[in-house]
């Protein structure tokens, strides 16, 4: 049964109750002609707990209808690892944007893993659709205006990098404070040159984690590890020791030796390391970006980097991707470059399968689902 939507009431940023089963239940009779016998256990109390009365009653009436199949897009390159799809999913695939657009006819959900700047398209072929589920973590590049005012749930992997992000990250420091890049070269030429090595160790320093969700959470676990002092700048703090509100980290960047992004990039997050907050830094602090790069203004940070006043950068995003080959990035000496490859992982495809089915039975129970984007706050 299509009750999943219900579980979530505020998920398209106009804080109004969603009531799609009631279009479903409004439209079944109609299309299938007869009450058809309860389908029990479908749609369980654990899904409607919390949820106001008029929503539960629904809820309950709905047991009363078969577990009728609902169609659902997927993708066919995860076909093998989907397996046996639960008997109410009815299963259209696709490979392409051109076959999606016949798949989703007739759909309510989607396994979207295609350019989002292209969901209008399939919008327009399927307009019940009731839930997207998209592959990736990264919503800047999503039409929000074209999405706001439809009953639709968004989705995204939230976390679902968080491993290797973390570990990409402490790799990465580890090798800036040792010198690495350095020896590694020197070993190509052959040469013995204990002198490029480098000093600096992680215990007691201090790192700036701005954008404290589940990846810089893992990330700031593994830092603490290593004896490194840890503070969180989230949108909610929660009263977490540690971790601070989204306008507080700007006054204190003087106090870190490491300022790491991962926060989404929004309107209100773009270059919010500017020229103001790279003079604000402590000297000689790298700053470490995982996220998107516009959340860093390049005309601001690379006089730093080029003068010492910042002592170096890691970065594996950037405003322009690929790369140019003649950004001054490739040659700086003090910069770590890497090609958008952080999430990389050779678990990536299970966990990101496992992540969609949670939802999916979610989905069907009619339970909250997690990773709902906030339309409003772009993430």
């Amino acid at each position: 049964m299509l009750a999943a939507e219900i579980g979530d009431q505020t998920a398209n940023g106009a804080g109004n109750p969603r009531s799609f089963l009631l279009d479903d239940l409004a439209r079944r009779p109609a299309d299938h002609g007869e009450v058809l016998p309860r389908c029990p256990g479908h749609l369980g109390s654990e899904g409607t707990r919390g949820l106001p009365q008029v929503f539960r009653t629904l809820a309950h009436v709905a047991r009363s209808y078969a577990c009728l199949p609902v169609k659902i897009a997927f993708p066919t390159a995860y076909r093998e690892l989907l397996g046996d799809l639960p008997a109410d999913v009815d299963p259209a695939w696709y490979g392409s944007l051109d076959e999606l657009e016949v798949a989703v006819v007739g759909a309510v959900a989607i396994w979207y893993h295609l350019d989002p700047r292209s969901i209008e398209r399939v919008l327009d072929s399927e307009p019940g659709l009731r839930w997207i589920s998209y592959a990736n973590t990264g919503m800047d590049s999503w039409p929000f205006d074209a999405i706001r005012g439809r009953d639709l749930l968004i989705t995204n992997a939230a976390g679902l990098a968080a491993i290797p992000i973390a570990e990409y990250t402490i790799t990465c420091m580890l090798a800036a404070g040792r010198g690495l890049a350095a020896i590694l070269t020197a070993n190509r030429r052959g040469e013995w040159d204990s002198e490029s090595a480098g000093d600096r160790e992680l215990n007691e320093t201090s790192a700036l984690i701005v954008g404290y969700g589940k990846i810089g959470q893992a990330i700031g676990s593994r830092l603490r590890a290593f004896g490194v002092d840890v503070t969180g700048a989230r949108r909610h703090p929660d009263g977490t020791p540690g971790v601070i509100g989204p306008n507080q980290w700007q006054d204190r960047l003087g106090e870190f030796d490491w300022i790491i992004l991962t926060n989404p990039l929004t309107p209100a997050t773009r270059h919010q390391i500017g020229g103001p907050e790279v003079a604000a830094m402590k000297p000689g602090a790298w700053i470490v970006n995982i996220a998107r790069g516009g959340l860093i203004d390049d005309d601001a940070l690379l006089p730093a980097l080029r003068s010492g006043r910042v002592g170096g950068a890691i970065l594996d995003a950037f405003t322009v991707e690929p790369l140019p080959a003649d950004s001054e990035y490739w040659r700086l000496e003090n910069v770590i470059v890497t090609p958008h490859i952080s999430w990389k992982s050779s678990r990536f495809r299970q966990r990101a399968t496992a992540m969609f089915l949670a939802n999916l039975e979610r989905f069907r129970r009619g339970e909250t689902l997690t990773n709902i984007v906030d339309l409003d706050a772009g993430y």
